[in-house]
């Protein structure tokens, strides 16, 4: 991480109002943290030394060398080495800061972002949990919420934490996240009641379709480091959904009565799994029952489907101003499994989405400010 210059040096007050020479991205910026990427498109190869400043007065810079996969996916930089982060001193950058980024040895600023766009850190709230079920736009979620914390009060992928570092991490102003189901939160927070969850639901269907997508396109390259990334059991499963087609209803069928043991935990209603206290091998009623039951602890619940309406819910409970996302991250681009329409297709999934999409349905009812029961949260 970037430290910082003890003198001042001013800033050139011409602007670049299109920049041809360099391509760069804001990615994140809060009064304690800023990421985001640059490239010279001349010299591509050659990692960007950023100049920082704030009113004008140098406060650092940073070489933009750390790998970004979304900018090298993109096209746009071969290595993806070209990644940046930097950390705010506290008091260096307030409410009335500008801050402009300029090209070491270059002339221009090439980047100016006015206060406004420049919110605090949150410091005082109690520590945000939020359950990330898979496929229901939760990267997208973590990318956005990202901006409103300090660069070491975030952490994500939390499943991958053990369970001490987890616990230590349960401060104020911090934001957790991770595909750990209701049990397992509660098994690893003892003051689970302090901590505020938050969790989005999908259209059942739809989240069945993007995780069997996902899943299948792991086997695509056994010889890859995609494949060889993830555990032995993703692995067989991944090789295994190779060789189903899952276009028919008769085949979505034949593909559901061949699952057996473990496999049913990566299929079997699992938006209803994350909102459990237990591990049931096989969904049921009475888990429904209980997943909607469970709705209470969390402090709002989302949809997918209506995702800018949960971010502004967000923005409003923590006092940020809200801006539309528009870039979406973690989308799938294989070619659809099958017809998203279908109700002959929804009808054969059934087994793996009944409950979830009865837990769906009370959050949607939820959702409509017009309906007096409004038991859930949002």
């Amino acid at each position: 991480m970037t430290g910082f210059r003890n003198h001042y040096r001013h800033l050139p007050d011409q602007v670049e109002p299109v920049p041809k020479l360099f391509l760069h991205h804001i990615d994140i910026v809060n009064d304690r943290y800023l990421r985001g990427w640059c490239i010279n498109r001349l010299l591509p190869n050659k990692a960007v030394t950023l100049r920082i400043y704030a009113n004008k007065q140098f406060v650092g810079e940073v070489r933009c060398k750390q790998f970004r996969k979304d900018v090298q996916k993109a096209g746009l930089h071969t290595s993806g080495n070209c990644g940046f982060e930097f950390q705010f001193r506290e008091g260096a950058v307030t409410s009335k800061t500008i801050l402009k980024l300029a090209v070491k040895r270059y002339p221009k600023t090439i980047v100016s972002i006015p206060a406004i766009d420049i919110q605090p850190a949150l410091k005082d709230t109690p520590t945000i949990f939020f359950m990330h079920i898979p496929k229901t736009a939760g990267t997208s979620f973590n990318n956005h919420v990202q901006s409103w914390f300090a660069y070491d009060q975030w952490h994500i992928h939390t499943e991958t934490y053990d369970t001490e570092k987890l616990r230590s991490l349960t401060r104020p102003g911090t934001y957790l996240a991770g595909h750990l189901p209701l049990f397992k939160i509660r098994d690893t927070f003892s003051n689970v009641a302090n901590i505020q969850l938050y969790a989005l639901l999908r259209d059942p269907l739809m989240q069945l379709h993007s995780h069997l997508a996902w899943i299948k396109g792991i086997g695509l390259n056994k010889e890859g480091q995609f494949f060889r990334s993830h555990p032995p059991v993703v692995q067989t499963l991944a090789t295994k959904l190779q060789q189903h087609a899952l276009q028919t209803p008769e085949q979505i069928a034949a593909f559901i009565n061949q699952l057996n043991g473990f496999e049913w935990d990566f299929f079997d209603n699992i938006q209803t799994r994350y909102f459990l206290e237990y591990r049931p091998d096989r969904v049921g009623e009475n888990d429904a029952e209980s997943a909607m039951n469970n709705f209470k602890q969390f402090a709002a619940i989302g949809l997918t489907e209506n995702y800018q309406a949960f971010l502004m819910k967000m923005a409003t409970l923590y006092g940020r101003r809200m801006s539309k996302q528009t870039s979406k991250h973690n989308q799938s681009k294989v070619t659809p499994l099958f017809d998203l329409q279908s109700q002959e297709i929804r009808e054969a999934a059934k087994p793996l989405i009944q409950f979830d999409q009865k837990i769906y349905q009370a959050i949607k009812t939820a959702n409509n400010i017009n309906d007096p029961s409004n038991r859930y949260p949002l």
